[in-house]
């Protein structure tokens, strides 16, 4: 969420997703996200 201000601050605009979109394995793979827990 801070580096969504920051971004927003500094001129850029974002929207925070979560859920479905965040278990994509294309997403994970492209942020080299690791499954915990």
């Amino acid at each position: 969420m801070a580096m969504q201000m920051a971004a927003l601050a500094q001129g850029f605009n974002g929207i925070w997703r979560s859920g479905a979109l965040t278990e994509s394995p294309v997403v994970r793979a492209g942020f080299e996200c690791k499954r915990t827990g």
